[in-house]
């Protein structure tokens, strides 16, 4: 048995979650039922997961910390400096 700790707005979604269990189960599953469903429909679902992870490119505007103005010139480059520092020095 593991013992862990919710906030409360985490504590209401687990409640709705088992709320969710028991309208298809028929009864009231205690809160380590519900997450193991949770843990199943994850094992079972993961695309689901992984859009969830990844919602799209950044948004760079609403990035305090980047600033667009801020350009390095790396200088004139041929395709075998390029190459070299792409791919290694021979």
């Amino acid at each position: 048995m593991t013992t862990v700790r919710l906030t409360p707005s985490q504590k209401k979604r687990l409640q709705e979650a088992a709320a969710i269990v028991e309208r298809f189960s028929g009864r009231r599953p205690s809160q380590g039922e519900t997450v193991e469903r949770l843990a199943q429909f994850a094992l079972k679902h993961p695309a689901l997961w992984a859009e969830e992870a990844h919602p799209g490119p950044y948004d760079y505007s609403r990035d305090p910390l980047f600033d667009m103005s801020i350009v390095f010139d790396g200088g004139k480059r041929s395709k075998k400096s390029v190459d070299g520092i792409l791919y290694g020095r021979d």
